[in-house]
């Protein structure tokens, strides 16, 4: 009997274990780091589920109204709220250094919970200024445990990028050749150590993804679900 449950238990874990693999980040051209962002509870976490059948996501504007507050409530200076795209897994915030109006942080807001988050993937693996900081973020703050803020400032200059941003959106475009035909990489921002492309197809957004400055590494953002609206944010 206690072999029989083993291996019911077994196969049970082999089984959640396969399905969050098909919500697994993909990247491509070699190794592309941490892909365990569902497993982590990015979003509506690994199973999607379970909701009352009444549950209703909050509203964009709401999750405008929670990105706004965040470098605050974390203790970052210099930060400002560029854009809040929705997604059916999650809203995207992304956040420009004030200074330079170059890309810094990105984070998650759960639709149903209004749980805010840094961003995993090559927000944390490639980001050479914040990436330190949000994974301390996420470890040890309130990105996994709730309490403090960031331990910490963001780390010392990063290196120049080696690919500038009309190589990365030809290796973004070379990418969804194969991987979403007929989608194009549409507006890209620079953070620091990669590029961020948003996805287009048939002239209409349906994701993003995200280019290595230094390797040319693509790694596209499958977490976030079906692009549902956008607002771009007026300083």
């Amino acid at each position: 009997m206690r072999l029989a449950a083993g291996v019911v238990v077994l196969f049970v874990a082999v089984g959640i274990l396969a399905t969050t693999a098909r919500n697994w980040p993909v990247v491509a051209s070699g190794q592309g780091g941490m892909t365990m962002n569902d497993m982590m509870m990015q979003g509506m976490g690994m199973m999607g589920g379970p909701f009352a059948p009444s549950s209703r996501p909050i509203s964009i504007e709401r999750a405008v109204e929670i990105l706004r507050q965040w470098p605050d409530a974390h203790h970052i200076d210099g930060l400002v709220l560029d854009e809040v795209e929705a997604y059916t897994q999650n809203f995207y915030g992304q956040f420009k250094e004030a200074s330079t109006g170059k890309g810094a942080v990105q984070v998650l807001v759960d639709r149903y919970t209004g749980r805010a988050m840094p961003e995993m993937g090559p927000h944390m693996m490639w980001n050479a200024k914040y990436g330190k900081v949000m994974m301390q973020e996420m470890m040890s703050g309130s990105g996994m445990m709730g309490g403090g803020g960031m331990m910490g400032g963001a780390s010392t200059i990063p290196p120049a990028s080696a690919i500038a941003e009309a190589q990365a959106k030809q290796s973004a475009a070379q990418f969804l050749s194969g991987y979403l035909p007929g989608a194009t990489a549409g507006k890209g921002d620079a953070f620091y150590g990669y590029y961020h492309f948003n996805v287009l197809r048939g002239g209409r957004q349906v994701g993003m993804l995200s280019v290595n400055a230094q390797s040319g590494q693509v790694w596209y953002h499958t977490w976030h679900g079906v692009f549902l609206d956008k607002r771009e944010i007026r300083q």
